[in-house]
Order: C-alpha cells, then structure tokens, then sequence
C-alpha cells in the first residue's frame, strides 16, 4: 500500500492552510505573527526581515512551512494527551526554557539603553590595556594546511589583519581555529612560541573590546538587581 506523505496529510485534516491564516490546529490557533516569528528563528534574523521574506515566499514554501508548524502542534497536542506535560523532567524543561527567554527578553531590553559608541569604546580600551596584549613575535607554522612551511618567527605587524585580529580573539600555544583571508584564502596557524609583550591595537581587538563593554554593562546591571532582590548564594561545600 502506497503511503500518504504526511504533508498531504495535514492539507486533509486541515483545509484552511491553503486559505491563509489564522489557523486552529489541535486546539492553538496559529496567526501570521506566530509564522513570522517561527521564521525569524529559523533564519537567525528579526522579525522584520522575516516579515519581508514571508511576504516575498513562493505560496507553495508558505504551505509546507506552515504545515511543518502543524505537524509541532499536533505532536505537542498527542505529547498532552499522553500526560507528558505533568512529567517532572518536561516540567523541568518547560520552567527553565521560560526563566531563559524572559531573561534574554529583559537583556535584550536594557541594553538599548547602553552607550557603546566610539568615544565609550576609546575610554574602556585605554582602561583595560592589560586586556589586550599580545606577543611582540610568535613561532608559528602559517600556510594552507598545517603541514605547509617550517616554522619561523614573525612579528605580528607583518602578518595580514585578518590573522592579527583572529590572534587577538585567541593568542594561545597550539592550532588556532582557521583564518578566512581577504582574498578568500583559508590560513591554518600553529604558534609554537611566543616573545615580548605588546598592546594590540583597538582596530585589531575592537569586536574583543565591544564585547568585554557590554559584558560590563550586564554586570553593573546585575549587581544593582543582586541588590534589589536580596540574591544571597550560600553552598556548604562540606
């Protein structure tokens, strides 16, 4: 007996799809916000620029997306019906994906209110200079493979920026992860050695810089709540 594909399936069970949204399926209605925001976490981008995808999509992609979100409500549907929502380690999971998207919410929130341009990132560069040093010379083996060339000393101001900035995300002994050079050349480094000591640019560490700003901000916010809600963690290590 020939089988039906599923996506066949849900059209039988659920005429609407084909006549837009909303929608009721298992009991949840699905509107074109839901569609967009499912679609904006499957592009990794924000809603708008889902919103104009969704807009731009062929009708036949928007049925099989939004039959792929049907088939999820029904398996979610069967999974209550089967009692799993009253499972602890389900409870458990759907508590703790709760906490993490209505703290992500509010860290997306406040730092809106972050200053992060040029003049704040100058000042908490020049602050942090300990932060951001480098060898003044590495042995490395540098080519498109890591068995290309001998190893040999280089200073970091020959090396192309691409390799200097990857350097300043991660200056440790062994094999780095690899570089995408500017002409779409791969380069896979191995450092050996390092030598001397120097502060690297801020146009070598600015994304390093940025990130350690924001970081900083978060913590400042997070001690100002540790007060607010009297956050006390006492572990017997005994």
């Amino acid at each position: 007996m020939k089988k039906i594909p599923l996506f066949f399936l849900v059209f039988l069970l659920y005429p609407s799809l084909a006549f837009g949204l909303p929608i009721d399926v298992a009991g949840q209605t699905l509107d074109q916000n839901d569609v967009i925001y499912l679609l904006s976490r499957q592009m990794k981008v924000d809603t708008e620029v889902a919103a104009l995808a969704w807009s731009e999509m062929d009708p036949s992609k928007k049925k099989e997306f939004i039959s792929h979100i049907s088939d999820v409500l029904i398996l979610a549907e069967a999974g209550k019906l089967r009692g799993l929502a009253f499972n602890s380690e389900v409870q458990r999971q759907l508590k703790w994906d709760s906490i993490n998207t209505l703290a992500k919410a509010y860290v997306d929130r406040v730092k809106m209110d972050w200053v992060v341009d040029q003049k704040t990132l100058d000042s908490f560069y020049r602050a942090n200079l300990t932060r951001y040093t480098a060898p003044q010379k590495i042995l490395a083996r540098l080519g498109r493979s890591f068995l290309d060339g001998e190893p040999r000393w280089y200073s970091l101001n020959e090396l192309p920026k691409e390799i200097r900035v990857a350097l300043g995300e991660n200056m440790v002994l062994g094999k780095l992860p690899p570089v995408l050079g500017s002409g779409g050349q791969t380069w896979n480094i191995e450092i050996l050695e390092m030598n001397g000591s120097q502060v690297l640019p801020l146009d070598d560490v600015r994304e390093r810089v940025l990130r350690d700003l924001r970081s900083s901000f978060l913590e400042k916010e997070l001690a100002r709540l540790r007060e607010r809600f009297s956050s006390k963690i006492d572990i017997d290590t005994n």
